[in-house]
């Protein structure tokens, strides 16, 4: 499942409207094995947070505090430097971000395909 979060400080994102409908895009996000947004695993990946920048097509780890990462992630439809150091960036979109553009409450991710793992 995928739903939209704006969080933080929201004067950075002016760039994310969709003006064609009036929409706030900051963010595409999946992972919740529950479906509501607040699922999580037993288990715990460790925070890191080097000084990497969220600009469009970073893909993150959702976060509760620090090293509570686990299997929810979001996508970054435009920059927001309010992420920046306190979400951890595993990855950049390399091509696809039209499809990430036109996602809405409720479409389901059916693959992800991260280059080198199997």
């Amino acid at each position: 499942d995928i739903h939209g979060d704006i969080g933080g400080d929201r004067s950075d994102i002016g760039q994310c409207l969709d003006a064609g409908h009036d929409l706030l895009r900051v963010v595409a996000q999946g992972g919740c094995p529950r479906g509501d947004g607040w699922g999580s695993t037993p288990e715990t990946v460790r925070s890191d947070w080097p000084q990497l920048h969220y600009g469009r097509g970073q893909v993150g780890m959702a976060s509760a505090g620090k090293d509570t990462e686990s299997c929810q992630w979001f996508i970054t439809h435009c920059e927001v430097p309010h992420l920046d150091g306190r979400y951890t960036i595993f990855a950049t979109v390399t091509k696809g971000m039209e499809v990430v553009d036109v996602l809405e409450i409720g479409d389901v991710i059916e693959t992800v395909t991260l280059p080198g793992m199997n």
